[in-house]
């Protein structure tokens, strides 16, 4: 029986792995729409995040071909990493991802994600209020 649950295991546990993330936010800039998921969700004070971004076209078509990137930054804070961009590298199911820093204080926070898909490049600030924990 132990030599037929272990496999069985692993296998789920690589297909759970491979499913896209539920977007998050999603927002039309130019001629792409961009899908900003991130886990933990909600982002958490104290903790970083994974960050997985998915590009489409106006025909709703994917896009796989993009060069994307994002910054992480308070608002009025000036903080040591808040020029710091943090590149997202597509994986095989075309989702770009990458690990923010930890989310230091409560209040707002922007992840401003940059996108190039050779036609110049386009971003879009993504806006999240952390709460404070209790």
């Amino acid at each position: 029986m132990q030599k037929i649950c272990l496999p069985l295991l692993l296998c789920a546990a690589f297909l759970s792995a491979c499913e896209r993330p539920a977007p998050g936010q999603v927002v039309t800039v130019g001629a792409y729409t961009m899908m900003l998921g991130h886990e933990p969700d909600p982002l958490q004070v104290g903790f970083d995040a994974r960050l997985h971004l998915t590009i489409n076209d106006r025909d709703g078509q994917p896009r796989r071909d993009c060069t994307a990137s994002f910054r992480q930054f308070m608002p009025g804070m000036d903080m040591i990493h808040d020029n710091d961009v943090t590149a997202m590298p597509m994986d095989n199911n075309g989702v770009y991802s990458g690990a923010t820093a930890s989310f230091s204080m409560g209040g707002e926070w922007v992840l401003d994600v940059m996108l190039d898909c050779g036609e110049g490049v386009v971003n879009h600030p993504f806006t999240y209020q952390l709460e404070w924990p209790e």
